[in-house]
């Protein structure tokens, strides 16, 4: 989205642009049930390099962890499996530029149990 505007003063001589830009955000609204906020812990953040990234849930499945940049082009793509007894991911961000990253995190479960996605903004100094 875009919202820009342009005036111009009385006699014409000085014209004003003034507006801002909403850029894409890579990460869309997911439909799946989220993880609790004491199922996820990613720490830390801000980070200089390593994130490390606690999955805490006690529900078993293939899980995969993708870290974008802001123009939604995927960085870093991780697949692990939890047992439901926690799951400890590091990731280095050091080939990166400092900024803000998204990491989106998908659980899919065994039988007899929801699917659970989680979104979180990452920021690299």
């Amino acid at each position: 989205m875009a919202v820009v505007e342009s005036m111009r003063s009385a006699n014409g001589h000085l014209i004003i642009t003034n507006g801002f830009l909403q850029p894409h955000t890579p990460v869309a609204a997911d439909r799946n049930p989220q993880f609790n906020n004491d199922e996820i812990r990613v720490l830390p953040n801000p980070t200089y390099d390593i994130v490390e990234i606690n999955l805490l849930t006690a529900q078993q499945g293939a899980v995969t962890m993708e870290i974008y940049d802001v123009t939604g082009k995927v960085l870093v793509q991780r697949k692990a499996v939890s047992a439901g007894l926690g799951h400890l991911e590091r990731i280095s961000l050091a080939p990166h530029a400092a900024g803000t990253y998204f990491l989106r995190i998908q659980l899919t479960p065994e039988e007899g149990f929801n699917r659970k996605t989680g979104s979180y903004k990452i920021v690299k100094l």
